[in-house]
């Protein structure tokens, strides 16, 4: 299994709006073979402060939105990076006009895993 994170810093006030595009994105896009889940993550205005060994209000940077998926194998990722579906999604100029600077993508194989809550 691999986990795909592409992350995007959206320019400030420009959040309610990429918000919106994004649910209306993943609404219209069909599930994809070997995509096992899909999330996007929200920036909260945190910092964790180490010399408290605590989380304090307040954030220096821009908010950076992460949208991670699980996928079956690499291959079911690259196949669908060459979809119709795919091509549609990046094709939503709209989207990007509200980033600051490129979107940056990571791709991380599943090697452990904790057992789920409620399995032993």
């Amino acid at each position: 299994m691999i986990v795909v994170t592409s992350r995007f810093a959206v320019a400030e006030g420009q959040e309610s709006d990429f918000e919106q595009r994004l649910r209306e994105g993943v609404q219209l896009l069909e599930r994809p073979p070997g995509l096992i889940r899909n999330e996007v993550h929200r920036p909260c205005a945190l910092r964790f402060e180490p010399k408290l060994g605590q989380f304090v209000p307040g954030s220096q940077r821009p908010g950076q939105y992460e949208v991670k998926t699980w996928w079956r194998s690499l291959q079911d990722f690259e196949d669908w990076t060459q979809s119709p579906a795919f091509a549609q999604a990046g094709s939503r100029r709209a989207l990007h006009e509200t980033f600051i600077g490129p979107e940056l993508l990571d791709v991380h194989e599943v090697f452990s895993e904790s057992p789920r809550s409620g399995q032993r």
